[in-house]
């Protein structure tokens, strides 16, 4: 991941242009880009650093089929 604290160049629309062709290469290179607009930082670092956290955490481990009963028996022996 790459984490790009963006200043006011970045909302014009040549700045726009350049990121999202940069946000390309980096895509088809296999990184992910967070963008954070240096406002952000600047009035609510905390928010900021929750967001990293929250981007930059793993997925949750998947759900698991619901089991049957316990002592259920999995074959019928004879």
């Amino acid at each position: 991941m790459i984490i790009e604290i963006d200043g006011y160049h970045h909302t014009t629309p040549e700045g726009a242009a350049r990121d999202a062709e940069r946000d390309g290469w980096f895509a088809a290179e296999g990184y992910r880009v967070l963008r954070i607009p240096e406002k952000h930082v600047r009035d609510d670092l905390r928010a900021v650093v929750e967001r990293i956290a929250a981007e930059t955490a793993p997925p949750p481990s998947p759900t698991l089929p619901p089991s049957r009963e316990q002592g259920e028996p999995r074959y019928l022996v004879r």
